[in-house]
């Protein structure tokens, strides 16, 4: 009977210390739960809290290792520029055509099609341009799904003035001006230039686009155009060897600063394929970014994949200019700007 009364006392004990403690846990609770509802409760202030960030949209796609104050250039607005005075604009060589020089290219003139409708192309030989020219002819278009992604740009703000820089026989000047935008194209070739005239004369578009026969770069020089066999449209500038280049027509190089002197209207979409040579075309673009409304820039990227320096560079430049990269031109594809030894060839910079 007592060990029956003991084992009754305990079970009694046992059950008043769960109650117990039942009630100190839901004490602390609710005590806990007071202070989450409640901060001043526990001396902090809203200053204090740690509020989550919420995830960044496909808008504002920053990479903060690489780039933490995104609109640098409000504070160092003279990174990566150099300081050109109104008086050393250089005007740009507009390039008004060579009739003799026409007929003695290739001249064959084959067809593109573009959104706005098929139109000539005059090409190279195909012989001898085994990459642009051949394709074209083959395909009827050139590098397709980003013609379409350029001409969705276009119909979708209207307001754009296209600059092509690096135009070779122009499948994108072509494109633009078939849509009816105000173009401007840029090439170190004039036997380029040769056959985009003739394109445009013969599709009827030649007033909505002004050429340009220069060299796009960091000084204003003289530069030898190393013309790559097989593949003219990955012609590029060398500098001139004092005895080696003696008998050569050089190109002469100008800022992209120098593009303002065309009065190019402020909303502008740039594509920019010149062969390497685009981080020495934004050390002298400082004022062309400024002045003008960069709302995209179509960059070719392949060629700065592999130079970290170069890559970081360019990079760090169009951030500072409100840019961001993306694989694609509706921003649903950010590129990680750490990552961009694996970004696409060509990579789309579009204004936030």
């Amino acid at each position: 009977m007592q060990e029956e009364a003991e084992k009754k006392d305990d079970m009694i004990r046992c059950t008043k210390s769960l109650k117990r403690l039942s009630l100190f846990i839901a004490l602390c609770i609710s005590i806990s739960f007071c202070l989450i509802l409640f901060p001043r409760l526990s001396g902090k202030t809203k200053k204090n809290l740690k509020i989550k960030a919420k995830p960044p949209s496909k808008r504002d796609y920053i990479d903060d290792k690489l780039h933490d104050g995104f609109f640098v250039h409000e504070f160092d607005a003279s990174y990566q520029r150099k300081n050109f005075s109104e008086e050393e604009i250089q005007k740009p060589r507009v390039f008004l055509g060579n009739e003799k020089k026409i007929k003695q290219l290739h001249n064959e003139c084959v067809p593109l099609d573009t959104w706005g409708g098929t139109t000539p192309i005059c090409i190279y030989d195909p012989q001898e341009d085994r990459m642009i020219s051949a394709f074209i002819k083959d395909k009827r278009t050139w590098e397709q799904n980003l013609l379409n992604a350029t001409s969705a740009i276009l119909l979708s703000h209207p307001e754009l003035t296209f600059v092509d820089l690096g135009s070779n026989i122009g499948a994108y000047t072509i494109t633009a001006a078939k849509l009816g935008r105000r173009v401007f194209a840029v090439d170190i070739m004039e036997d380029s230039l040769t056959l985009l005239k003739h394109s445009l004369d013969l599709g009827k578009i030649r007033d909505n686009v002004t050429l340009v026969l220069n060299a796009i770069s960091d000084t204003r020089s003289q530069f030898r155009v190393n013309v790559v066999e097989h593949n003219i449209g990955g012609s590029h500038i060398k500098e001139i060897d004092a005895v080696k280049d003696k008998d050569i027509i050089p190109v002469q190089s100008i800022l992209m600063n120098d593009l303002l002197a065309l009065n190019i209207p402020r909303n502008v979409f740039v594509k920019m394929d010149i062969e390497g040579t685009e981080l020495r075309a934004f050390q002298g673009g400082g004022r062309f970014f400024d002045q003008l409304n960069v709302k995209y820039l179509l960059m070719e990227w392949m060629l700065h994949r592999s130079k970290a320096k170069t890559a970081k560079a360019i990079i760090h430049f169009l951030l500072s200019n409100g840019m961001l990269p993306y694989r694609d031109h509706e921003q649903k594809l950010p590129l990680p700007h750490g990552g961009y030894v694996y970004w696409p060839d060509n990579v789309f910079w579009i204004k936030r």
